[in-house]
């Protein structure tokens, strides 16, 4: 998913069939300012909240978000070429893991206050949860994709 600035700006731009010169009309920035976005500069938040808009594709925000170090602090490594196979076998096995840690949860919650003793089973369950939370935003992405046409189902 690391894929350079340049990259990402002009396939998500290509990809709805709009030349530089309609893009930068729609987003209402000048060609030259599209072409250094796309080229190396990194345009900032609202710019890439008009791409998502202009584009109609939300996974500019994470190609943006993940080409810097930030995400690693809170998000598990994505990768959104996985298939969905995997992701579901994942989804599954977590979801065994979740079923193990319940209870502990149920218990830490009921009373809505976190105490002491309560702390360490909480932080690994959250450490579970980091690790689910790939597979769930992989599906998320997978289902934000444009289908590949009509009949690439394996099944169909």
């Amino acid at each position: 998913m690391q894929r350079k600035c340049k990259n990402y700006l002009v396939f998500y731009r290509e990809s709805v069939g709009l030349t530089r010169q309609q893009a930068s009309t729609a987003l209402n920035i000048s060609c030259e300012s599209l072409r250094d976005f796309e080229y190396g500069r990194r345009p900032d938040e609202a710019y890439i909240r008009d791409m998502v808009r202009v584009y109609r594709n939300p996974l500019i925000v994470l190609d943006y978000f993940m080409e810097t170090d930030l995400w690693k602090d809170y998000l598990p490594e994505i990768d959104t070429k996985e298939e969905i196979t995997m992701t579901t076998l994942k989804l599954q096995s977590y979801g065994e893991y979740f079923d193990d840690h319940l209870k502990d949860l149920k218990h830490i919650a009921c009373d809505g206050v976190i105490t002491t003793d309560e702390y360490p089973i909480l932080n690994k369950i959250g450490q579970g949860a980091k690790v689910y939370a790939g597979p769930i935003l992989q599906l998320i992405f997978q289902a934000m994709k444009k289908p590949h046409g009509a009949g690439t189902h394996k099944g169909a």
